[in-house]
């Protein structure tokens, strides 16, 4: 293979990403908002409860290495095997996602609502292996809140993701200045972004009939979409390598 020519197909995928995250928001995303933003008083109190909890519940997990259990990170291997492992573990977890969105989707709002924290464990499972293929050890508090920072990328406004790619692209200095004890961090920012985020998808899940199919392609796109956030986001931290 020829690495040369796979590095600078890389570095262009990688430019092209960080050009749509720095586009400006459009007026019809603002709009998209808006409408968002009322769409929030249509679902039932219990939601909004279990879903600030299980974001709430999923970041102090993170960040106190709790619940989730890491591999060793991949030594000594290529880029393009890392990538070829990466895409494979992310193929995995999207079909697990869109199995779980199938079925909770089949059980109208009660199992709709259990979506949420399950999905969410999903996507952390894979941001833990994504981790790893790449070679970095998430044991460590400054590696889990990389992970937590792509997330929040892959979920948020335009105007978060900017100030989240900052962080990402300056990581070396960034992460200076992540003290080691954050049981206290406060990420009520990332989960209204978050929850604002699915809404809308989430709320057509919770519809009788076609609750299923919609629940699996949901969980399929946000699956994919979090995949590349994440591949692109360690592919950021290559690039200075090469």
């Amino acid at each position: 293979m020829d690495y040369n020519y796979y590095n600078y197909k890389i570095e262009r995928e990688v430019l092209r990403w960080i050009a749509e995250i720095s586009e400006p928001e459009t007026n019809i995303k603002q709009k998209a908002q808006n409408v968002q933003n009322k769409l929030n008083s249509m679902y039932p109190q219990k939601y909004h409860q279990i879903m600030t909890e299980a974001v709430r519940g999923m970041v102090k997990a993170v960040i106190l290495g709790i619940d989730y259990i890491p591999n060793p990170p991949v030594i000594k291997t290529s880029l393009p095997r890392r990538d070829k492992m990466a895409y494979k573990e992310i193929s995995y977890h999207k079909r697990m996602a869109m199995i779980e969105g199938a079925y909770t989707g089949m059980g109208g709002i009660f199992l709709g609502i259990m979506d949420f924290p399950f999905l969410l464990s999903i996507k952390m499972k894979m941001l833990y292996e994504l981790s790893a293929i790449y070679g970095y050890d998430t044991s460590s508090v400054r590696e889990r809140v990389y992970m937590l920072l792509i997330f929040h990328l892959a979920f948020s406004s335009q105007k978060s993701k900017k100030v989240i790619l900052s962080r990402l692209e300056n990581w070396d200095e960034y992460k200076k200045t992540i003290p080691e004890d954050m049981s206290n961090l406060d990420w009520e920012i990332f989960q209204r972004e978050y929850r604002d985020y699915l809404d809308f998808a989430k709320l057509l899940q919770l519809l009788p009939v076609v609750g299923a199919p919609i629940g699996a392609y949901v969980n399929n796109k946000l699956l994919k979409s979090l995949g590349t956030t994440a591949i692109n986001a360690f592919h950021l931290r290559y690039m200075k390598y090469f």
